[in-house]
């Protein structure tokens, strides 16, 4: 799993100038990266400590390593190729483009690899069950950080292993968003607790935790991606780690463990939507437990004719309504305290949805969404909020919005295949 730094400046302060302040050992030198040997000793360190934070043990060794950009580039790029492939990537991005959520102009893949370079500072791999610090990464605090994060992805991938945990809810991204707000959730939890742990035992030196010049670095790499991509990549991590505890603050969320009981079961029998993960009492009470509706949108691609071809076939979830229909995306400072600009009014009726992109041969694209809402009063307030001047700005291509009792279908359109929209319209 790729931790992004960035997330852990959402959890403590940036350092401010002190003229009395004594710098950390090794603090700026690049020659104070780790080799085998200190990853190793430092593994020593954290693995018990994580086992009594958690309390559970770990089933098997451990292995770690140091790895060079290069080497770290070549992953992602596999990882990449591997999940997606390059057929599924287009469609998505085209499907991104025509909702609004990814300008036509950027070019998601090196964007986001240019941002990981930016951001990462280690990983860990569940295929071949291996911890990976980068080339260079200084040793202290911000580190230990790092890996106490992942080596808790390892813990949970010994006792729930991720790879068929991700696998279940592949091509459901909003599905995939919920799985990854339990696992995130899960290692930001034990990553925050092992702060807590590391201050009051002498762990870490108290107010020596991150580097301002660090911290600016990734602020400037995330100012390159797009606010509702940015969502997507801090959100698991602090969410997942408010619903592990049943809901409240970010706050509460950095010092309450989870139950053990419900940290299994979100493992076990985890949540299957965003909504879910925004509204923690939908997952967690028996009473208000509220599961996504299944919405079929059929394809299409013949009545469209000669050319056409359905390129993606996705969910949107409450989180993806919520970001098409926000007045003002929440700027990354907000997403790093949570999803509270995007738990909208307007969104929180959500009850499933559906949409399937096609594209011509000639480069024209469409998108047909039909979602569903608890009632028609929520249908209602969802398809007003996408006529508001905002909405239809950041969404220059949502040409129609069809409301039919509890269902809202809409229809988005490049100029080029805007004459084709006739033969989309639902049944």
């Amino acid at each position: 799993m790729l931790t992004l730094a960035l997330v852990l400046a959402a959890l403590v302060p940036p350092l401010q100038d002190d003229p009395f302040r004594i710098p950390l050992e090794g603090e700026g030198d690049p020659a104070a990266g780790f080799d085998q040997a200190a990853l190793d000793a430092k593994l020593a360190e954290i693995l018990p400590r994580l086992e009594r934070i958690r309390g559970w043990d770990f089933r098997a060794p451990v292995t770690a390593g140091v790895q060079s950009i290069e080497g770290f580039r070549a992953f992602a790029e596999s990882a990449l190729e591997e999940e997606y492939g390059a057929e599924r990537f287009a469609g998505m991005m085209a499907s991104a483009h025509l909702l609004g959520l990814l300008p036509d102009d950027r070019n998601f893949e090196e964007m986001m690899k240019e941002m990981l370079e930016a951001a990462v500072g280690g990983y860990y791999d569940p295929k071949t069950r291996k911890f990976w610090i980068m080339d260079g990464f200084s040793r202290g605090p911000l580190a230990d950080m790092i890996m106490a994060h992942e080596l808790e992805h390892a813990l949970d991938d010994q006792h729930y292993p991720l790879d068929p945990f991700f696998l279940a809810a592949r091509g459901n991204s909003d599905r995939e968003f919920a799985a990854r707000c339990v696992v995130e959730g899960s290692a930001t939890s034990a990553m925050n607790l092992y702060l807590v742990q590391a201050v009051q035992q002498d762990w870490l030196p108290p107010g020596e935790l991150l580097s301002g010049d660090m911290i600016g670095e990734q602020m400037k790499a995330m100012d390159k991606i797009p606010l509702s991509v940015v969502a997507g990549l801090i959100l698991p991590y602090i969410e997942g780690n408010i619903f592990l505890i049943g809901g409240g603050t970010i706050f509460e969320a950095a010092m309450k463990p989870p139950a053990d009981f419900d940290l299994r079961r979100a493992f076990t029998a985890p949540p299957l939507s965003s909504e879910q993960i925004l509204h923690p009492e939908k997952y967690w009470d028996a009473e208000t437990a509220d599961p996504p509706r299944e919405v079929e949108v059929p394809d299409r691609s013949a009545a469209l004719g000669p050319g056409w071809q359905a390129v993606d076939h996705d969910t949107l979830g409450e989180i993806g309504c919520a970001l098409l229909i926000a007045e003002r995306l929440p700027t990354a400072l907000e997403l790093q305290f949570g999803a509270a600009g995007l738990r909208l009014p307007a969104s929180s009726g959500w009850g499933g949805d559906s949409f399937r992109t096609y594209r011509h041969a000639d480069g024209s694209r469409l998108l047909q969404a039909i979602t569903e809402w608890d009632s028609e009063a929520d249908a209602a307030e969802f398809a007003q909020a996408c006529a508001l001047p905002a909405v239809r700005a950041r969404a220059p291509y949502l040409r129609e919005v069809v409301r039919t009792g509890a269902r809202v279908e809409l229809l988005f359109a490049d100029a080029a295949g805007a004459a084709a929209l006739a033969r989309l319209r639902a049944e």
